[in-house]
């Protein structure tokens, strides 16, 4: 299917389970989004009109969900740019816990920035 699609997270519920994200990073996306940088869209399974899911795909750099893509622009209040991959009956995570499976609106930015750290000094660009 593969369309492009934009949600307005206000709106829609988006799915997700990495509920925790670095704030530094959570920031960063959003000085991005301020400054008008077009992020790869968020690769996305739709359930019904009001219902989406983050997809579990690997990517080229290892496995790359845009959770932290779709926190962000939640809070800058902005449309998060979506390639719609097709459309499912129910959620499908794969080997993830279905407890763990949080609509975006629950999750947080938090101070957990060891890790946003070790990848930025590895690569300046990372954001």
């Amino acid at each position: 299917m593969d369309k492009i699609i934009f949600l307005n997270l206000d709106i829609v519920d988006l799915y997700g389970w990495e509920i925790r994200k670095p704030k530094k990073k959570i920031d960063n996306i959003i000085k991005g989004i301020s400054e008008g940088v077009e992020f790869d869209p968020v690769d996305v399974y739709k359930i019904d009109n009001r219902t989406y899911y983050i997809a579990h795909d690997w990517g080229k750099e290892g496995y790359e969900g845009g959770h932290s893509r779709a926190l962000a622009h939640y809070k800058k209040k902005q449309s998060l740019k979506c390639r719609l991959k097709g459309i499912r009956s129910e959620i499908d995570v794969g080997d993830h816990m279905p407890f763990n499976i949080k609509n975006i609106k629950t999750f947080v930015g938090e101070e957990a920035d060891r890790k946003y750290n070790l990848l930025k000094k590895r690569d300046p660009n990372y954001k």
